[in-house]
């Protein structure tokens, strides 16, 4: 009986146990939301991330990643660099708008057709962008979008992903609407 007291209780501090620093999402009748300080931690471990312009020759890397959610949308501010032939050189800061969308298999948020807002140069200054280098940016923003996700679902609220009906940004939290 002892025993038996003991698994259980091991069990479901196993289940309940929060790592330090993540608080739970904020419960609502409908679903429940999370601020910004339970995405970051998620965000920051899928950084620094590379991708191969032209493998070998050309590379973009993207780091210390520093999310918003406001005026119904992600605001993503990352620093980029570029290295060509092994020698890295720091670009400057990317301001980046985007929208978010949900996908159950993975129980997951992701960036949704995230654009290029503007660009700060390494030493500070505001640089006017091109269309070229804004496209450029935003397939490379695209690619990212697909591969990583801004924000995981903790394992207690995995198992309602397949009846999340929207996500919607209110107040400066993500807002997880479940269906009934």
């Amino acid at each position: 009986m002892r025993l038996t007291t003991t698994l259980c209780c091991s069990l479901l501090t196993t289940l309940l146990w929060i790592p330090p620093g993540q608080a739970m999402p904020q419960r609502h009748g409908d679903g429940f939301s999370v601020g910004v300080e339970q995405i970051t931690p998620h965000l920051q471990q899928q950084f620094p991330w590379q991708y191969e312009l032209m493998p070998g020759v050309v590379s973009v890397e993207f780091r210390q990643p520093q999310l918003q959610l406001r005026d119904a949308q992600a605001q993503l501010a990352v620093d980029i660099s570029i290295t060509t032939l092994g020698q890295r050189t720091d670009l400057g800061r990317a301001q980046v708008a985007s929208g978010l969308r949900f996908d159950p298999l993975q129980a997951a948020v992701y960036l949704q057709q995230p654009r290029l807002l503007g660009f700060t140069q390494a030493d500070g200054r505001a640089v006017p962008i091109d269309a070229q280098t804004a496209g450029m940016v935003n397939e490379v923003l695209a690619s990212y979008a697909n591969q990583q996700p801004v924000y995981q679902l903790p394992p207690a609220y995995a198992a309602l992903a397949g009846a999340v009906q929207s996500l919607q940004i209110e107040d400066g939290r993500l807002r997880v609407r479940i269906a009934r």
